[in-house]
């Protein structure tokens, strides 16, 4: 059995395929180990594509079981025959013919088990677990009132389910064309649970949008196990006229471009009109908000492109949202954008159960697997899979007649309007930027705190239907308390803004507030409190924080045609303490476009526009949204660099009305509740003082260490010169010899 250091042939593959091409025979130890990685090569059910049902498509062999040659020989330029090992460790049948070139699928293939045999690969690990399942009984619910808070009909045995928010028994279209009409579940309210008495995987999971609904609504599914996220889906529903279904969505696994300017696996988490939030399949958290038009598809098409719907029926409408390969003990569903009344019309779920028929089949069992998943199009990446999970593996691909089911390419693709694209803030590059944005920020949440709590008669209608007050304070509370960082988060995320919105994805059930957040953000109400803000001649003045300290900077206005345009002129002076500092003073252009919607606006800076450039300084923008306190404009945000934070500016001359304040008669309930926001929105200012002062420390750290390196060299050399010949041991082990003159 090869050890997990050194896997067998697939190293030696990289190297020198032709050498594993030519072994015929493979002794009985390294078929039972290969046998073993083929069981780890496996397939998600609803990624398969069954050949048998296709005419005139011949059922395959198995060279395990007939032979090395029973398959038809290639087509390509390799010998005319397909070795036990190729064809075993990187099937044909489920990555296509290899080129003989050393890419395309084969090479990442390899890479990606080479990966998995070094780290991950156990061989006592067995793949096959057994697994009970279970469909909703949907006819038993009583149609007259209200959703019973406990109904499980139907489901595995041992596996309670409760009901959470404002669910409705319902009738709803046909599932299919051979089904008839179905009872379903229709979600009332902003926020809806489904909890589960233990770990289950959800096979089927089958929803449709608000019937006879004329507007637009976004449904968003997440999948939680202990409070964590493990799965999120999410589907976007234009209306009765919409024919254009988008090619990338909430909780799809895509190619999404790092800073290393290469395309890894990602999975998007949230989605807004120029950007994109997504999560790496490696766990890095840096990096994680891109523009549109660095994400694909598994196939490579861009996702800035939409397909044509070739069906409006009812029935085509449902949607499974489903993701079965983890388990979960939770499932929320919430209404970010536009209407309720989406319905659920099927859910299947299923619970793994012991093999050894004298253990209780009701025993909770919830264990994973590390294996090879094979996506769509043949790519592949490591991921863990519950036991309960319905996938196949490489042999049970070959035995069936399965394939790889590749991603829709053939249809016509509709790309957005490129002209609008490149109207909006163009996303900066480079390692050292941070991209905010046009969703949630820390600015943005800070606004949404003061509107929830300012006394006035919105304050409340801000809460989307069936949330109450201390639903969200309590939701507030526990991610403003997350936001003290320790000088290891600081050291890992180097800006605030990151932290945060890391924090906003991963943080424990926050679905109350994300909805509240998103409804206010899209709400006109909002858009309307700074309508055209900016206008030409006008002089913004304010501050910002960058490693240098504290910068005053002011924005002229010189255009509001199209885009926003000013020049940024920034003032640097150093602190009383730092007595070697010297001030600077740099003026350049920037540039972007105002987005209603959330109020944000990305300035840029236009390259090669300094007007005034003062050395060691680069050129940074401003990210962040307009608001109004106490009557002035307001545009403040986050400056978007690694070693920068925040900023504030004020337009000159303050509004000639400021706006004015009636008093009222309050609840003592809703004062509470209202001086409860206002707390916590003080809170998280003192959570970013704390972060700045610690960045400020990590920085001064690295100056110090950077000091401390180059005085040693310095005495180095200076012993160098005195000696002719120096000769020491680094701290790696390694040996250092310089030489001053001679030959």
């Amino acid at each position: 059995m090869p050890s997990r250091g050194k896997p067998f042939c697939l190293g030696l593959w990289s190297v020198s395929v032709p050498i594993c091409r030519a072994a015929l025979s493979i002794s009985s130890g390294y078929e039972s180990f290969l046998v073993n990685i083929r069981q780890r090569i496996v397939v998600e059910e609803s990624n398969i594509i069954d050949e048998a049902l296709q005419s005139g498509v011949a059922q395959p062999c198995d060279s395990m079981r007939d032979g090395p040659f029973c398959r038809g020989l290639p087509t390509g330029t390799l010998p005319n025959h397909w070795p036990f090992t190729i064809d075993s460790i990187i099937p044909q049948h489920l990555f296509g013919e290899d080129t003989g070139e050393g890419d395309g699928t084969h090479r990442q293939a390899m890479e990606t088990l080479n990966r998995f045999l070094e780290t991950y690969y156990n061989p006592r690990e067995g793949m096959k677990r057994l697994a009970m399942e279970g469909r909703l009984d949907l006819r038993r619910v009583p149609l007259a009132g209200d959703m019973p808070r406990a109904f499980s009909r139907g489901l595995p045995a041992g596996i309670q389910a409760s009901w959470h928010g404002a669910w409705q028994p319902s009738h709803g279209p046909r599932l299919d064309s051979t089904s008839g009409v179905v009872t379903a579940l229709r979600v009332n309210g902003a926020v809806t649970k489904l909890r589960f008495s233990r770990a289950v995987v959800v096979r089927h999971l089958r929803l449709h949008p608000p019937l006879d609904s004329g507007s637009a609504s976004r449904l968003v599914v997440r999948g939680r196990k202990a409070g964590l996220e493990v799965w999120s889906s999410g589907h976007d529903h234009g209306g009765a006229s919409s024919d254009m279904w988008p090619l990338c969505g909430v909780g799809d696994t895509a190619l999404c471009k790092f800073t290393d300017d290469q395309f890894h696996f990602c999975r998007i988490l949230s989605s807004y009109r120029e950007t994109v939030t997504v999560a790496w399949q490696d766990g890095d958290e840096r990096h994680r908000v891109l523009h549109w038009k660095h994400v694909r598809t598994l196939g490579g098409i861009p996702c800035t492109a939409r397909r044509k719907n070739r069906s409006l029926s009812s029935e085509n409408l449902w949607r499974d949202l489903a993701q079965s390969t983890k388990s979960v003990d939770e499932v929320s569903f919430t209404v970010p954008e536009g209407e309720f009344g989406w319905l659920l019309g099927e859910i299947v779920v299923a619970v793994e159960v012991p093999g050894d028929v004298n253990v209780d089949a009701k025993a909770g069992l919830d264990t994973s697997l590390n294996v090879v998943q094979v996506l769509p199009n043949t790519r592949s990446m490591i991921s863990d899979i519950s036991g309960a999970a319905v996938v196949y593996d490489a042999d049970d691909m070959l035995e069936r007649g399965l394939r790889v089911r590749r991603e829709w390419q053939a249809e016509a693709v509709h790309a957005w309007d490129e002209s609008e694209l490149r109207k909006g803030p163009k996303v900066g590059e480079g390692p050292h930027r941070v991209n905010m944005g046009n969703g949630r920020s820390v600015e943005a949440f800070q606004q949404f705190l003061r509107s929830l709590s300012a006394d006035s008669e919105l304050s409340l209608s801000w809460l989307p239907a069936h949330i109450s007050p201390y639903q969200l304070v309590s939701e507030v509370t526990v991610l403003v308390n997350s936001l003290s960082a320790s000088v290891k988060e600081v050291k890992k995320h180097t800006h605030f803004e990151s932290f945060f919105g890391a924090l906003w994805d991963r943080t424990h059930s926050l679905d109350a507030l994300h909805v509240t957040f998103e409804r206010w953000r899209r709400s006109t109400i909002m858009q309307t409190e700074a309508e055209h803000p900016f206008t030409v001649g006008q002089l913004w003045k304010g501050r910002y924080f960058c490693t240098q300290g504290p910068t005053s900077v002011t924005l002229n206005i010189t255009s509001v045609e199209s885009d926003i345009v000013a020049d940024l002129r920034f003032q640097f002076q150093p602190r009383i303490q730092d007595s070697k500092a010297q001030g600077a003073v740099g003026t350049f252009t920037v540039g972007g476009r105002f987005e209603s919607e959330g109020r944000f606006l990305s300035l840029e800076p236009v390259p090669g526009s300094w007007k005034q450039r003062p050395s060691n300084f680069v050129m940074v923008g401003l990210s962040g949204v307009v608001s109004q306190r106490s009557g002035e404009l307001r545009y403040a945000g986050s400056v978007p660099l690694s070693g920068c934070d925040s900023f504030v500016l004020s337009p000159q001359k303050a509004a000639d009305e400021a706006s004015t304040s009636q008093a009222q008669h309050t609840r003592n309930d809703l004062l509470a509740y209202r001086a409860v926001l206002r707390g916590l929105n003080q809170a998280v200012d003192g959570a970013r003082a704390r972060w700045r002062r610690s960045l400020e420390d990590v920085i001064s750290q690295k100056d110090s260490t950077k000091k401390s390196v180059s005085t040693q060299v310095a005495q180095l050399v200076e012993t160098a010169k005195n000696q002719g010949l120096l000769s020491f041991t680094t701290e790696e082990g390694g040996e250092l010899v310089v030489q001053i003159g001679g030959n």
